[in-house]
């Protein structure tokens, strides 16, 4: 008898399932966006927040991560990352968080977490030691004669390297200027911007400035008046759309953000 062909359905795709960060304590969202690399309004839009709202995080509040996915029945992230080979110790400063630790050496949360045992990720202490494992470094392949390729669009433009002021330092009153300075990456075209984001307590929402400098001087009026005066700052480089109603911090990103850095500013 011929034998009689069964068709077997092909297995599900896997379901990508959208990473979701739980917010701890001294987080705020510029820290968020910075350490999953993405735009601070792309976060926003993706979670329904205003000025307000984003300014207003809770401990505990889950945030989707735009762009980030896991698929269910896959390795895990944590699984297919490089193992630590190098680690160093960190001495906790006046507002820093785990996260803005591991954004400080580009060093894994998770990998942080667990070289540390019995830590609380919501409560680190000043001059506490923590132990922040580094990522080995990218090895460079030795040189090999290729082909000439064909042309094709090239890596995004490196992130700028922020100056001034040194992380953690301290403005004391009016008189003394904050003079935010980064390096110049390289001679920018014609639309091409450095985005400056610095979030001040007491202001409504991220405040955004653009400019083919490399020095922004603040304001004095927007120095903090309550009790709360640890700011943060990175720089970007932007492209400036065809249509110039786009508010600057939804222009097309050409370099990752720089690392935050936080200043007091009494």
């Amino acid at each position: 008898p011929t034998p009689q062909v069964v068709l077997t359905p092909a297995p599900p795709s896997p379901t990508p399932t959208p990473v979701v960060h739980v917010v701890k304590s001294g987080e705020t969202l510029l820290l968020i966006a910075a350490y999953y690399h993405v735009a601070l309004q792309d976060l926003m839009q993706a979670n329904g927040l205003n000025e307000e709202s984003a300014r207003r995080l809770r401990v505990g509040q889950e945030l989707i991560i735009p762009g980030a996915v896991e698929v269910s029945g896959m390795v895990p992230k944590e699984a297919t990352k490089a193992a630590p080979t190098r680690r160093v110790i960190h001495t906790v400063q006046p507002g820093d968080t785990l996260i803005s630790i591991a954004i400080q050496y580009g060093a894994d949360l998770d990998a942080i977490i667990a070289a540390n045992p019995g830590i609380n990720p919501d409560l680190i202490y000043v001059s506490q030691k923590i132990v922040v494992p580094l990522l080995p470094p990218t090895p460079t392949p030795t040189s090999t004669f290729t082909p000439t390729p064909t042309s094709t669009p090239g890596p995004p433009l490196k992130a700028p390297t922020l100056l001034y002021p040194a992380d953690g330092q301290i403005f004391e009153g009016d008189v003394t200027p904050v003079v935010l300075s980064w390096a110049a990456v390289e001679t920018l075209s014609k639309g091409q911007m450095y985005l400056v984001e610095v979030e001040i307590p007491g202001q409504p929402s991220v405040i955004s400035y653009v400019t083919q400098g490399t020095v922004w001087r603040l304001s004095a009026e927007l120095r903090p008046n309550g009790g709360e005066h640890s700011c943060l700052w990175r720089v970007t480089i932007v492209e400036q759309p065809p249509d110039t109603t786009i508010d600057p911090v939804n222009w097309p990103r050409l370099s990752p953000p720089s690392p935050v850095r936080r200043f007091e500013w009494r």
